[in-house]
């Protein structure tokens, strides 16, 4: 009998720990290329105006001309503002279904100013799903370092970082924006950018 029963309590117990829930895997990097080794893909360019021109010339770039770690960082450059309206900025979308639901989101990326006068620098962490009512693409959330951190000056490659609360689940995309802000001149160069679920 007490055979049977240290069988049985063996079997329980071997049944128990199949059905526990796996560790947590860690962090999750998400984004493509975070050091910038690949150019043109992964890492998209835009800006926005309400004409749709490039009325403050700027040029962006995959630079060697200043980086964190080698071989490039991504640079916007704009010498002059003619449109207090206009911005722009390097993006990258990704899916967020392998992402745990609960987890917080941490963009972080090395940055170098030169002369960034004006509202300066900002980074974007947008979460994308669709409506129900009409199933268009819609943003649900959208957090920066806009109005909370100052980036603009002159120096050296610095980290900063902007974190979400924790994840809701139900959002298909997330998409990261290394923006210079309307209003803003001068240079900036990103390099090792990282988007973590952690």
């Amino acid at each position: 009998m007490k055979r049977f029963a240290k069988s049985n309590f063996l079997l329980l117990l071997f049944c128990t720990l199949l059905s526990c829930k796996k560790d947590d895997p860690g962090p999750l990097q998400l984004l493509q290329d975070s050091q910038v080794t690949v150019l043109g893909q992964n890492w998209f360019f835009n800006f926005w105006n309400s004409d749709q021109g490039n009325p403050n010339q700027y040029v962006h770039a995959y630079s060697k001309e200043a980086t964190a770690s080698a071989p490039y960082a991504l640079k916007i450059s704009a010498p002059e503002v003619r449109d207090a309206n206009a911005f722009c900025y390097w993006g990258q979308t990704v899916s967020a279904r392998n992402v745990p639901k609960g987890k917080k989101l941490l963009l972080k990326a090395n940055i170098k100013l030169e002369n960034v006068e004006g509202p300066g620098v900002s980074l974007v962490i947008r979460q994308d799903g669709i409506n129900p009512a009409n199933q268009t693409n819609m943003m649900l959330a959208i957090q920066s370092t806009q109005g909370v951190t100052s980036i603009n000056g002159t120096r050296d490659f610095q980290e900063y970082s902007v974190e979400t609360t924790r994840y809701p689940g139900q959002v298909d995309n997330l998409v990261v924006f290394l923006v210079l802000l309307n209003g803003t001149t001068g240079t900036v160069y990103f390099d090792d950018i990282t988007l973590t679920a952690y």
